[in-house]
């Protein structure tokens, strides 16, 4: 009995995961992961650049597909580089301001998330605006603190 349970269970799951194996109608390939926070991001980059897929979220086995046409592979492969880049950091308060307020000045597109530990904001590194980053955020945190004395 137990025999047939496992593999009843193993073509079950063979047929769950065939999602990931085939692109979705009308695109040429696809990937697929268990990191659906990721590949939601993933696929809103893939929006506003323009990029035509198709999203999908399996819920069992739990994991998320995005198909694509080939043409737009290395467009995609950057994104996901990219946002593979990405930082996220839990400030206190008053360090969370600051960097809100130099990602707005820059135009650094960010994303705030209020988690069980606390509040998180992400955003992907740009090299070029490294060093204003940094003298927006210091400029920003000493005006703070000089108010606060």
């Amino acid at each position: 009995m137990k025999r047939i349970i496992n593999i009843l269970f193993i073509a079950w799951m063979a047929v769950s995961l065939s999602g990931c194996i085939f692109p979705a109608d009308g695109y040429e390939s696809s990937f697929a992961s268990t990191d659906v926070e990721g590949m939601e991001e993933l696929s809103k980059l893939l929006k506003q650049n323009s990029i035509q897929h198709h999203f999908e979220v399996a819920i069992i086995p739990l994991f998320a597909e995005i198909s694509y046409n080939n043409e737009d592979k290395k467009s995609i492969d950057e994104l996901r580089e990219k946002l593979h880049s990405a930082v996220s950091a839990r400030f206190d308060n008053v360090m969370r301001e600051c960097n809100i307020k130099a990602f707005t000045e820059l135009d650094i597109e960010y994303s705030i998330k209020e988690k069980k530990d606390g509040v998180w904001v992400k955003w992907i590194p740009e090299k070029e605006k490294e060093q204003q980053l940094d003298g927006i955020v210091n400029k920003c945190m000493l005006e703070q603190y000089k108010n606060d004395f």
